[in-house]
């Protein structure tokens, strides 16, 4: 099943915030059994923060982009809350905003010849990717571009980043946290600081420690 944003109300026109439409495609593709959700070569799509589903795959057709919208990123250190109670402020170990999130998640394919970018100018604790506790995930093709972390595997295991362009003024390419059986092949980095990481983090501290790690040329 293919499904499209625009029959949700995305326009693609880097305007109007289309975050809401994308994650109704991404709802109903995972109600119906799971498929693929379309962003359409040569638009823009407006987003805030969207929650990946199992089963669901994003695919970014080329010419396509996919951008964060300023200041509507997810915040893992702050749970949802009802209007006019203080914020409850975790300490998760996480990035302080995420773009692209996922948690316990399956099968997850994120492709295409796009891009996807960030919108937080200035804020490098933040994560353009962040998968939580997923399985078998393959991102692929695409052209990422950030100023914080770009693709964060946090407790993750059987993960390819397959040949992915990524640039980031001053966070890193990949971050594998207590992560097993990655794949890193054939990637392309401009970045201030490292390609990859490989952390202990106290946010992933009761999982297996990452292992069986592949770079491949």
């Amino acid at each position: 099943m293919v499904m499209h944003p625009e029959i949700f109300g995305a326009l693609g026109d880097g305007v109007h915030d289309d975050g809401p439409s994308i994650q109704e495609a991404i709802n109903a593709c995972c109600a119906c059994g799971g498929g693929e959700v379309l962003l359409s070569g040569g638009k823009t799509y407006l987003s805030r923060f969207l929650i990946l589903r199992s089963g669901v795959g994003l695919h970014v057709e080329a010419g396509s982009v996919l951008q964060a919208r300023a200041h509507h990123l997810f915040c893992p250190d702050r749970p949802p809350h009802e209007a006019g109670e203080e914020a409850e402020v975790l300490d998760t170990g996480k990035p302080s905003g995420i773009f692209l999130y996922a948690l316990n998640c399956h099968g997850l394919h994120i492709w295409g010849e796009g891009s996807i970018c960030g919108g937080d100018a200035g804020k490098t604790d933040t994560a353009l990717l962040y998968l939580d506790q997923c399985e078998h995930v393959k991102v692929q093709g695409l052209t990422l571009k950030a100023e914080g972390d770009l693709i964060c595997f946090g407790g993750c295991r059987d993960v390819r980043v397959l040949e992915v362009c990524m640039g980031t003024l001053q966070g890193c390419g990949i971050v594998l946290d207590h992560t097993r059986e990655a794949r890193l092949e054939r990637c392309r980095m401009q970045t201030g600081s490292d390609f990859f990481r490989i952390l202990d983090m106290r946010a992933q501290a009761d999982q297996l420690p990452s292992n069986d790690i592949q770079v491949i040329e």
